[in-house]
């Protein structure tokens, strides 16, 4: 059977991830919606990742392996998703997650209930002893950029559908963003299109990487410092001083996290001048404290909470 025109172009892409990529792809696999196609994109993996994908492309016509000759990070091997993409929507997995069986039926169904919808997204889920429990209950829906500048957050990429044609306005995925592109993505979109919620886990998410490294938390935190610089202007305009401190103090103490005291200074000082406010003041006598004090008092912390 040829697939020539599928409704829905779904996108995973990869780096290294042969021991576990398995997992999305049978995802895939057992959807009950069935007019997709299925674009894996390896960003030069060094592992077999491209052996392991031919027994599943070699079976399956909607399967379709590319590959870069080179890392050159996920933004753009989802860019070149988009880019091959034939579907009238996008849908977005990560190698190391997984989707219910039902998840694109109920997804696409969204758009097909109203025209208005550009974007929709549902609960996501983890698993704990084998019982499947919702991570995080988000209740947000239609024309919600305020709300995202809010919160800074939407929901995770493999929980999201979208109109390609929105993807196609905004040009795809920013490499400037290495850990908040789908912050970044999220928020672009809702400025410019109304959002359906499915109130149902109906995604499984895994975390194989394990613990970040404390150069991962630099980029992290130098990232979310990014994002909310872009946005620094509409957040002060949509939502006030207060949220804007709120978003300082956070990336201030990312910042404190990983030991940057000076770095985390700055940014707790604009945090301040936006609002003055408890838990900003405590951000800011932390960065004075010397550094075996400060790891105390952030492991204490750790275990409070």
């Amino acid at each position: 059977m040829e697939f020539s025109k599928p409704l829905i172009t779904i996108i995973t892409p990869t780096y290294n991830r042969a021991h576990i990529i398995e997992r999305a792809i049978d995802s895939v696999l057992k959807q009950t919606f069935e007019d997709y196609e299925y674009l894996i994109i390896d960003d030069g993996s060094k592992d077999n990742t491209l052996e392991l994908v031919r027994n599943y492309t070699d079976r399956d016509p909607r399967i379709k392996f590319h590959s870069h000759e080179y890392n050159q990070g996920q933004n753009a091997a989802l860019n070149t998703g988009l880019f091959k993409a034939k579907g009238k929507y996008i849908a977005f997995l990560d190698s190391d997650d997984e989707w219910l069986p039902n998840y694109l039926e109920k997804q696409l169904n969204e758009f097909l209930l109203d025209p208005e919808v550009g974007c929709s997204y549902c609960w996501a889920g983890y698993l704990d002893n084998g019982v499947l429990k919702t991570s995080r209950k988000y209740s947000i829906k239609g024309y919600l950029y305020k709300e995202a500048l809010e919160q800074g957050y939407i929901c995770n990429p493999t929980s999201l559908m979208v109109r390609k044609e929105s993807l196609d306005v905004l040009g795809g995925f920013n490499l400037e963003f290495i850990t908040c592109q789908d912050d970044d993505v999220c928020l672009r979109l809702a400025k410019i299109n109304k959002f359906a919620l499915i109130k149902e886990a109906l995604v499984i998410i895994h975390n194989d990487a394990g613990n970040q490294t404390i150069t991962n938390r630099h980029v992290y935190a130098n990232d979310w410092l990014k994002l909310f610089n872009k946005y620094e202007k509409e957040i002060l305009e949509y939502c006030g001083p207060k949220t804007l401190s709120k978003h300082y103090t956070k990336a201030s103490l990312l910042f404190l996290k990983i030991y940057n005291k000076e770095t985390s200074r700055e940014i707790i000082n604009k945090a301040l001048r936006y609002q003055k406010n408890p838990k900003a003041l405590s951000v800011w006598a932390s960065t004075f404290l010397p550094t075996p004090i400060l790891k105390t008092v952030l492991n204490l912390k750790k275990i409070v909470q």
